[in-house]
């Protein structure tokens, strides 16, 4: 890994460092609680999402195709969703430790993305040569994302399950905190998301393969994980429902998350997937 991030050039090793560098002052802000120090995490959010950007682009250039084909650049991509989920939290609420934890995961999306290097760029198989392909491909890391930072949130409405005002230069946040308001909404985001990539991914399945469903592995979880999802937001809703029994089912929606984006690849069943283009 560490010679694959020597061999991955500026912009992406800039990129790694500057989610790294914003974690660490995230980090350090729990112990030097001053406007100067919240200023300079929020910038290397920032820079983090700005770099990461030019990565993308030049890769599009360099590839003449979206870079989102193999693992090595959906880790890039998911990396730049999670950082742009955080930094809209961040400057819309100011919770703190929600880009804590995301500009970590941002980092070790990428440290990831090193275990998967892949210097080459491939053309797209006929099976990805659609119009479907960029859309369905977006939406979904979208809502991947902010089924991420909503996780984080989700977690903090457990220890923190009722609204409340801190004092400020406080990690948890400045001024208003509601946890769960904020899983709420990324949930609502996410789903939209998951929807949207549903029936985009059937409409591409149906060019493809002449029909809009197979049971694949990778669609079941994909369905699976909007089941819960749903479930989240309609018990949510629902007296002797809401609060820690909402939220536990916003956690596991994540989990099916993960399992829908990485952890298929690994069941007895990864053989039998049509979904098989990352590499």
């Amino acid at each position: 890994m560490w010679n694959n991030f020597l061999h991955a050039g500026i912009l992406l090793q800039a990129t790694t460092i500057a989610y790294l560098a914003t974690f660490l002052l995230y980090l350090a802000s729990v112990f030097f609680r001053h406007k100067v120090v919240n200023w300079l995490c929020l910038l290397g959010l920032g820079t983090g999402v700005v770099i990461n950007t030019i990565f993308m682009i030049n890769r599009w250039i360099e590839a003449g195709r979206a870079p989102i084909k193999s693992r090595f650049e959906a880790m890039i991509l998911l990396a730049w969703c999670i950082a742009l989920t955080a930094l809209i939290v961040e400057l819309a609420h100011k919770v703190r430790i929600v880009s804590l934890l995301s500009s970590l995961t941002a980092f070790g999306s990428l440290l990831l993305a090193f275990v998967w290097y892949d210097s080459l760029i491939e053309n797209l198989p006929a099976a990805l040569q659609s119009f479907w392909f960029i859309p369905h491909v977006v939406v979904y890391f979208l809502g991947y994302a902010a089924a991420a930072v909503s996780f984080f949130s989700a977690v903090l409405t457990l220890f923190f399950p009722h609204p409340r005002r801190l004092q400020k230069n406080n990690l948890l946040g400045q001024e208003y905190l509601d946890f769960d308001g904020y899983t709420y909404h990324l949930i609502v985001f996410s789903f939209v998301m998951l929807t949207l990539g549903l029936v985009m991914g059937a409409l591409w399945a149906k060019d493809a393969w002449g029909t809009y469903w197979a049971w694949d592995p990778k669609e079941n979880w994909a369905l699976i994980s909007f089941f819960v999802y749903g479930l989240y937001l309609h018990f949510r809703k629902i007296k002797g429902w809401k609060g820690k029994p909402a939220t536990w089912f916003a956690i596991l929606g994540f989990v099916a998350i993960i399992i829908t984006f990485l952890g298929v690849n690994y069941l007895p069943t990864a053989q039998e997937s049509v979904h098989t283009y990352l590499d």
